[in-house]
């Protein structure tokens, strides 16, 4: 397959509410969309969308990867993402190897998953429960919010903490535990922003509560501490920012700091990485859940191709981020009963719509040819 032409279109998703985290306030998404296309007139996608607090390369250092990367690829270079976009820049390497095996299985007339020779499930999994994530400023918008996601058919709903003092996030939690439905569980993300102390404290405070699990509750390198937590942990503990690499993985694994492992592909420099530490923490007994890395509905389809490969009845994914944005840059995933379905057809079964790209695009498209 010759790659004839490469284009990286530089956008801008705005979100509908703030998402305040330990890492900051998220008012918007930047990030860029990488083009590609063949000699016989297909089209891969791709989408890089860094995000701090995972390791990963800020917006310039990601377009100069991705330039270095499109530039080897329309040469006719063989398509070592590593080696393409040099050093360590798992949002750029991501979107490229996502771009090419979009346009190679487009070209083949298959599904994106069948580039990476996996077993196919018997039924396939054709939707995947997913978490809906709370937002708001006040007990009357939190609870609003989770309201609207239990209508959507949510079974697990996620609320970041550790922005804030521990008192005012245990009242948030209480507001959101008071409009819970039956049947109906709350995962925290404190996005390492606890200290061992503090993360002690709320767990000894939140005894009783319906708690799913609690993602990365203290720093991403202090993995030893996540291990003592788990030990007295009455939920599940999942590690998140302390997986970005397979090295992460196998330091959590053998410090026992886990229960579960969130992987996003975005983060982790695409796909075949992503498949191949998903299938290390299963057979090191760790269940996975998959999340998007808030990013646009490309990315999100690349994630969700990862997540129907893997076994049944698991922990809700986090892929449900595409109603955080006013304007997505591709057609909204369907959302139906809580569960995204899986997109069909050929390569991502996904593409942008032109106008979208058009209207969130924030600079010049950057064109390669040979």
């Amino acid at each position: 397959m010759k790659v004839l032409s490469a284009q990286i279109h530089p956008y801008r998703l705005s979100l509908r509410s703030p998402i305040a985290t330990s890492h900051g306030l998220l008012t918007e998404r930047r990030g860029f969309l990488v083009e590609l296309l063949d000699d016989v007139g297909k089209v891969g996608w791709g989408d890089a969308c860094p995000i701090d607090g995972f390791g990963l390369e800020g917006l310039s250092a990601c377009q100069n990867a991705l330039s270095a990367g499109c530039a080897a690829l329309v040469r006719g270079q063989r398509p070592d993402f590593s080696g393409l976009v040099g050093g360590h820049r798992p949002s750029a390497r991501g979107a490229l190897e996502v771009a090419f095996t979009d346009l190679s299985m487009r070209r083949q007339e298959q599904g994106f998953a069948q580039a990476f020779g996996l077993p196919v499930l018997d039924p396939p999994v054709d939707r995947l429960p997913v978490s809906g994530l709370v937002v708001g400023r006040d007990r009357r918008e939190i609870q609003a919010c989770a309201q609207g996601l239990m209508d959507r058919g949510h079974r697990s709903l996620k609320l970041k903490v550790a922005d804030r003092s521990w008192s005012e996030d245990r009242i948030r939690i209480q507001e959101l535990v008071d409009g819970l439905r039956v049947g109906v569980q709350i995962r925290l993300d404190a996005n390492g922003g606890w200290t061992e102390d503090e993360a002690i404290q709320a767990l000894g405070d939140l005894a009783g509560c319906p708690l799913e699990l609690i993602e990365q509750p203290v720093a991403a390198g202090e993995v030893e501490s996540m291990a003592r937590l788990r030990s007295i942990a009455s939920c599940p503990i999942a590690a998140d920012e302390s997986v970005v690499r397979p090295a992460d993985l196998e330091r959590v694994i053998d410090c026992g700091a886990a229960d579960i492992v969130i992987l996003k592909p975005s983060a982790l420099g695409g796909p075949s990485t992503a498949f191949d530490m998903a299938s290390r923490a299963a057979q090191a007994g760790l269940t996975v859940i998959v999340t998007s890395l808030l990013d646009s509905a490309i990315g999100v389809a690349a994630a969700s191709h990862l997540a129907a490969q893997l076994p049944r009845h698991r922990p809700a994914d986090g892929l449900a981020t595409g109603s955080i944005f006013e304007q997505d840059l591709a057609p909204s995933i369907p959302l139906i009963d809580g569960q995204l379905s899986v997109p069909t057809g050929v390569g991502l079964g996904l593409q942008p719509d032109p106008d979208a790209l058009e209207a969130l695009r924030t600079g010049p498209i950057l064109e390669f040819s040979p």
